[in-house]
C-alpha cells in the first residue's frame, strides 16, 4: 500500500512550484505505521508544506484527507526493510 500512495500522489505533488524534477520523485518514501495514518517523505520542507496545503481537505472515496507537515522527530519510525 505504501508504494501505491506514493504513486498516487507523485503526479499531483510534481505540479507544485517547489518540486525539483532533477531530484527525482516528489515523494521519496512513504509508510503506514497503523491503519488510517500515512507518512510521506518529500524532496524538501518547502515541497512538503506546499503539498500539505494542496492536499488537506481533498476528498478521496468519501473521506477527507487531514494533511500536515511534520518534522522527522514527529514522524513514527520507518519500518525496517
Amino acid at each position: 500500500m505504501d508504494n501505491f500512495l506514493a504513486d498516487m500522489f507523485n503526479p499531483t505533488i510534481a505540479t507544485l512550484p517547489n518540486y525539483d524534477k532533477a531530484q527525482g520523485h516528489a515523494v521519496t518514501r512513504s509508510w503506514s505505521p497503523r491503519l488510517g495514518i500515512v507518512f510521506m517523505e518529500l524532496q524538501s520542507v518547502g515541497l512538503a508544506e506546499s503539498a500539505a496545503r494542496v492536499l488537506h481537505g481533498l476528498d478521496i472515496g468519501g473521506k477527507q484527507l487531514r494533511v500536515r507537515s511534520v518534522t522527522p522527530g514527529e514522524a513514527e519510525p520507518v519500518p525496517p526493510l
